[in-house]
């Protein structure tokens, strides 16, 4: 296989992946040497064909994570990938990057934080609270996520942070419910805040999301809603240690206070976990558009394993 071709094998994905022999077609095609293994360069041609934009614009690699994720598939240690360590690099990482199974979880998007008492555009940044509906709603429209989940900050009335009673708003007229979607209500236990829909900030119970993704094959976790940094930003951050590969939808998210919401997503980005707006989502969803960010943390996961 020509170098143009092997370039543009994944971005052919759905055709490559279709064949009953797709891990023998993708090592064939990436082994020049025709030794029926991977060397560390030949490993480098396929990542940086597996890495790219749908435009099928390659995007830049770090050579020591290059060889960090090399080394997580050469489990004999021996400077190569032969062909069983290759079928776990296809099964468990390849596929997964290619074929992702999403999940879109959207947070805290209710009235208290878009036009009630704790409305974010009364915070020092200034963002408004309802600018994410229409975002959100148009990717419910138009990208078809394996799993959407809903979070609520569901506070009894004598909570520790406020008295107001979230159940007595109705909610938005413009609001969006999937039918199949998971609703997880999350700040019930009234001495403890929760910002995570994963977890309370004790990290003394569960929420259940994470189970249930996992129940439902999910890979990666698109998250979006009210606060970018605070329940957004704490979200974001507990599905990646839970081992999902997570992506922060920017546009789709307003904060509190503009340099917090910074920090949070430089801080985000420099844990392996990826900040895009909504426009890339689709593609991404569909593995068409393919992070070596997300790629790698998928890695150091299967390394732990």
């Amino acid at each position: 296989m020509e170098g143009a071709e092997k370039d543009d094998f994944f971005h052919r994905s759905d055709e490559n992946l279709a064949l009953q022999d797709g891990m023998d077609a993708c090592l064939k095609a990436f082994d020049v040497d025709r030794d029926g293994r991977l060397s560390v360069d030949e490993f480098g041609a396929l990542c940086r064909a597996l890495f790219r934009s749908e435009a099928g614009e390659p995007y830049p690699l770090e050579t020591k994570k290059l060889a960090h994720m090399f080394s997580v598939f050469d489990t004999n240690e021996d400077g190569f990938i032969d062909k069983d360590e290759f079928q776990r690099c296809w099964s468990e990482w390849i596929t997964t990057i290619v074929r992702p199974v999403t999940a879109l979880v959207i947070v805290d998007v209710q009235n208290d934080f878009i036009s009630g008492s704790l409305a974010v555009c009364n915070c020092p940044a200034g963002q408004k609270g309802d600018e994410v509906i229409p975002v959100i709603n148009l990717l419910l429209e138009t990208v078809k996520f394996d799993v959407v989940a809903y979070s609520l900050d569901w506070h009894p009335s004598d909570h520790i942070s406020f008295i107001t009673n979230v159940a007595n708003f109705p909610m938005h007229s413009s609001s969006t419910v999937i039918d199949d979607s998971l609703c997880i209500k999350k700040g019930c236990n009234r001495e403890i805040e929760s910002y995570s829909a994963f977890f309370d900030n004790a990290k003394q119970s569960s929420t259940g999301l994470a189970g249930q993704l996992r129940e439902r094959f999910v890979t990666d976790v698109f998250v979006c809603g009210l606060a970018t940094d605070v329940c957004v930003g704490a979200t974001a951050s507990d599905a990646r240690e839970e081992g999902f590969r997570t992506v922060i939808i920017d546009d789709a998210s307003r904060g509190v206070v503009a340099d917090n919401i910074e920090t949070m997503k430089r801080n985000f980005a420099g844990k392996h976990g990826v900040v895009v707006d909504s426009a890339k989502v689709g593609n991404m969803a569909l593995g068409r558009d393919r992070h070596p960010e997300l790629a790698y943390k998928l890695a150091l996961d299967l390394a732990q394993k």
